[in-house]
């Protein structure tokens, strides 16, 4: 598993800037994030519940504490405490991506947000599988030199 700083700012960064289809214009999730707490904090304060203000306040909350833990595990020193926090960090902002695609998942916006999670999908497939990709194409490498003398 990679945790270089740069790549945790990049995972944070690329799940913000995802853009989402939403009614007749479009967003990023980091907006989206801002209007679902400010819609929770609303919420606890009117008991005024209505159905796409829990699921953007549900899915606000999941990507607020991916990011934190995300940002916190940048300043521990501790290896295990690091991935204890990367690790659910990253499975949080995944989370709440697929609970953002399960209620679009009618509308015609879930196609336009697939183009979108590209670069997301490349940090966090760089986080998990970089080192075994990195020690096969090095293996690849030493293979082709090694036949070739």
């Amino acid at each position: 598993m990679i945790q270089t700083k740069k790549l945790k700012i990049w995972i944070i960064v690329s799940h913000a800037l995802i853009i989402i289809g939403v009614g007749h214009g479009m967003a990023c999730f980091g907006l989206l994030e801002v209007i679902g707490l400010a819609g929770t904090l609303t919420q606890l304060f009117t008991f005024h519940f209505s159905e796409l203000l829990n699921i953007v306040s549900v899915i606000s909350l999941l990507m607020i504490s991916g990011q934190v833990m995300i940002i916190v595990s940048l300043y521990q020193m501790n290896r295990i405490r690091k991935l204890i926090l990367y690790i659910p960090g990253i499975i949080f902002l995944w989370f709440s991506l697929f609970c953002f695609m399960y209620y679009a998942a009618n509308e015609e916006s879930a196609a336009f947000l697939a183009p979108f999670c590209l670069p997301f999908f490349v940090c966090t497939t760089i986080a998990f599988f970089g080192t075994p990709i990195k020690r096969f194409f090095y293996w690849m490498i030493d293979k082709d030199f090694a036949q070739e003398e």
